[in-house]
């Protein structure tokens, strides 16, 4: 299996999990553990697809499923988040961290372009 569809199928089987504590905890309540167990079904159906779409596709894949460029983005969006708390410095060091990392997603972007002409 590739890497990509492993996340998504991590969660789903996370979400399945904790609707599972649910439904032993309070079988009787429908109503909390149902959207719980419906959103656990469209995570695993999405999963599947992801699959399946990943294993149809014949290009070949030049830059990595797990990605550095993200991580630090998503890192940089987090602080930024948490700035109200905390104070300006920390939005702009959020900032220039998200920055940092969207250079590095455009350079692996530019990169799998000029590789598949």
């Amino acid at each position: 299996m590739s890497r990509g569809p492993v996340v998504v199928f991590a969660w789903a089987a996370w979400i399945t999990g904790l609707t599972a504590v649910l439904v032993v905890w309070r079988p009787e309540d429908e109503i909390q553990w149902l959207p719980f167990a419906a959103m656990s079904a469209v995570i695993w159906v999405l999963g599947l697809a992801f699959y399946v779409r990943r294993r149809l596709r014949s290009e070949v894949r030049l830059i990595p499923d797990l990605s550095p460029g993200t991580a630090v983005l998503t890192l940089g969006l987090a602080t930024m988040l948490g700035a109200p708390a905390l104070g300006i410095w920390v939005a702009l060091v959020g900032g220039g961290v998200a920055l940092f990392g969207l250079a590095v997603l455009a350079r692996e972007l530019l990169t799998e372009r000029r590789l598949n002409r």
